[in-house]
């Protein structure tokens, strides 16, 4: 009797189509890496100076409602930096909707927030339920 061994272990497909794994360029990664960096530096410089200057004005930088409206000012400022250096920041949909540009009589570009846009989502914040948590 002559029994052969088979040399491997073959395992036929078919095969799923699995992900590519893309390396990224580390070039790139390092100037991504110091544009945030850039980034979340001048936003800081920027905003320091502008809570100085308001505690110098008697403003309560202390306070909560002051710390809110600064969180939500500090990534606005950060969303328009990350744009000008292409960069994604989820705040940047958000601006995007709520402001609006028109040209003036004097063909500059004018920027302003929408109060009606404004209304409209807290409307729908305040008006929407609690959503369900599985």
């Amino acid at each position: 009797m002559n029994e052969e061994k088979p040399s491997a272990n073959i395992i036929q497909g078919p095969w799923k189509k699995g992900r590519k794994v893309v390396v990224p360029d580390p070039d790139e990664t390092a100037k991504i890496q110091e544009d945030l960096f850039f980034a979340d530096e001048l936003t800081q410089q920027l905003l320091v100076q502008m809570i100085h200057t308001m505690s110098e004005n008697s403003f309560n930088v202390g306070s909560e409602s002051f710390i809110r409206s600064t969180a939500f000012i500090i990534e606005c400022v950060k969303a328009s930096i990350y744009k000008e250096l292409d960069l994604d920041h989820p705040m940047n949909s958000l601006i995007d909707i709520v402001t609006k540009v028109t040209i003036d009589e004097n063909d500059q570009l004018q920027g302003s927030v929408d109060p009606r846009v404004i209304y409209e989502l807290s409307e729908r914040i305040d008006n929407d339920p609690e959503p369900e948590v599985s």
